[in-house]
C-alpha cells in the first residue's frame, strides 16, 4: 500500500478522469453542443480549466465535492488518456471504458448517459 497521500490521491484523480472519460461513449454532437450539456455546474467563481499536468495536480491538490463539480464541467480528462497511454490501449471514450468494464467497475450494459446526468 503506498504510504504517500499524494500517490493515493493521484490515482483517484486518474480514475475519475478515466470514469469521466468512460461516460463520454455515445456522446454525439459538436464540441459546443457537449458543452451546452453541462454549462449547469459552472460557477461564477471558476477560472479557466488546467491546461497541463502540473497545472491539473495543482488544482486537485485539495480535491472535494467542488473540485468534482469542476472536473465534470471542464470534462478533463487527462489524467485518463496518459493511463490508456501508458496501458497502451485506445485514447478513446470506447478505450476508457472497456479498461472500466475489464477491471470490474462497470458492467458492459452500464447506463452511461444515466451517469452523466448526476442522478
Amino acid at each position: 500500500t503506498p504510504s504517500n497521500p499524494r500517490i493515493v490521491q493521484c490515482a483517484i484523480n486518474t480514475l475519475q478522469s478515466l470514469l469521466l472519460y468512460g461516460m463520454q461513449i455515445g456522446v454525439k454532437g459538436s464540441e459546443e453542443m457537449q458543452k451546452k450539456m453541462v454549462r449547469h455546474l459552472f460557477r461564477a467563481g471558476d477560472g479557466p480549466a488546467p491546461t497541463d499536468l502540473a497545472e491539473l495536480t495543482l488544482w486537485s491538490s485539495t480535491w472535494d465535492a467542488e473540485n468534482v463539480r469542476k472536473l465534470k464541467f471542464y470534462r478533463n480528462v487527462e489524467l485518463g488518456k496518459l493511463l490508456l497511454a501508458k496501458l497502451i490501449r485506445k485514447r478513446t471514450a470506447q478505450g476508457a471504458f472497456d479498461v472500466l468494464v475489464e477491471l470490474g467497475v462497470w458492467d458492459r450494459h452500464v447506463d452511461t448517459a444515466l451517469l452523466r446526468s448526476g442522478f
